[in-house]
């Protein structure tokens, strides 16, 4: 589904499992080859989905006067997208 919206801007990735329980599994990630979200974003809606719910998360223990690092950009956005099921027509049996 994710080839079929991204289509080339789709990159794949397998890693081999890092824990001593995993070794025999991987995971496949997949990620954009750009850094535009409204651009995925407009991929999603001309393919039917559309946005219906969105979180963004961050530490709690910010201090009000973060350093000058990368720390101060520790977040994490989710954005969930929804699609109506595609019904098909009933077929004809050609039974009478």
């Amino acid at each position: 589904m994710c080839r079929a919206v991204f289509g080339d801007s789709l990159n794949e990735c397998r890693d081999g499992g890092g824990t001593d329980f995993e070794m025999d599994r991987y995971t496949s990630r997949f990620f954009l080859k750009h850094s535009n979200l409204e651009k995925a974003f407009d991929q999603l809606a001309s393919s039917g989905y559309r946005l219906i719910h969105s979180n963004t998360f961050a530490p709690s223990e910010m201090p009000k006067h973060a350093a000058k690092d990368d720390s101060q950009f520790i977040h994490h956005s989710q954005f969930v997208f929804h699609r109506q099921p595609k019904l098909c027509p009933p077929s004809d049996t050609g039974s009478n």
